[in-house]
This record gives C-alpha cells, structure tokens and sequence, in this order.
C-alpha cells in the first residue's frame, strides 16, 4: 500500500506552476522627487533631459559587459525633464514575482529607498552619467552635474490593465 505525501505532491505541484509560468507578479510605481544643478555653479539645470535605468546590471549576462551609457541605451527605463527650477517628478515601476510557497503580496513596502539608480543627464552643452542612491537627501556629484534626491513617495499598484495601457502607448516620459 503506497502512502500519500501532502509535502512532496505539494512541492511538486509548485514546481509545475512555477514552470507552466502560473506565478503572478506584482508591479508598484513610486514616485521620486529630484533636483540637477551644475556641480560648480550650484545653479539650477533646466529643460535638461534625463534617462535613468536601475544600476545594477552586473546581475545580468547580458548586460554585464556593457559600458554604463550602452547600458542605459538598451536597457533606459525612462526618460524625463527637468523643470526651469532644476527639479524632476519622476515615476519608477518595480516589478516581482509574488508566487511560489512564501507569496510577497505586499505593495505598502518602499522596494526604492537605498536601491542605486543611473541617471544620464543631458544639457543643451554637456551630457553626463552619474549613480545616484534613490534616498532622500542624497547627493551624487559629477564632473559636471549634481542629483539630489529631494523624496521618495510610497509606493502605489499598478493594475495589469494599466501596463498593458503604458506598453501599447508607451510608458509616460518616453
């Protein structure tokens, strides 16, 4: 007689769903507050354009031997502008899986604050890519440019509906 296991037929049931691709995923958009200033003068930099994309590529193969710029040029996540004053409202998406046996269904938790982000900064004379740690009060400094990070809202859902939305129309800022 063959005893039945609720450990293993679970286990395996959960491999299947997480090869079959049942897991869901969660998406949550929080919003970033800025400022770019001339690193000499102090003064504010304005209609600047700035791509931005999260810095950590050594994670992926493929993104791994790339220069910072080439990486912001395949992988940008999104492209705004600075105000007359300097100042840029920025939304950043984040993404993950929330299957699998311990489910991370929370969207209340900052998933932004400490994470390293690449912001390439364009003038009308200069471009220039800086890292910038995404928490507020914290000053990045280039040769030419300086990002300060003014605040970091709470994060909000982001129905699937309205992905889809934003990828057919292309993402706000783009």
């Amino acid at each position: 007689m063959k005893t039945f296991s609720i450990g293993r037929s679970f286990i395996k049931l959960s491999a299947v769903m997480l090869c079959a691709g049942c897991d869901r995923y969660m998406v949550v958009s929080q919003p970033v507050q800025i400022v770019v200033t001339h690193s000499v003068s102090r003064s504010a930099v304005a209609d600047a354009t700035l791509d931005f994309a999260y810095a950590d590529h050594s994670k992926s193969p493929s993104a791994r031997r790339l220069s910072d710029d080439e990486y912001l040029d395949q992988y940008r996540y999104r492209r705004q502008k600075t105000d007359g004053t300097g100042n840029a409202s920025l939304a950043v998406d984040i993404a993950w899986i929330a299957g699998g046996l311990f489910p991370d269904l929370d969207t209340e938790r900052d998933r932004l604050t400490g994470e390293s982000y690449l912001f390439r900064i364009r003038s009308a004379t200069t471009t220039e890519t800086v890292k910038v740690e995404v928490t507020p009060g914290a000053t990045s400094v280039g040769d030419h440019f300086t990002v300060t990070v003014l605040s970091v809202g709470k994060p909000t859902p982001v129905s699937v509906d309205e992905l889809r939305r934003l990828r057919s129309k292309g993402a706000p800022g783009q």
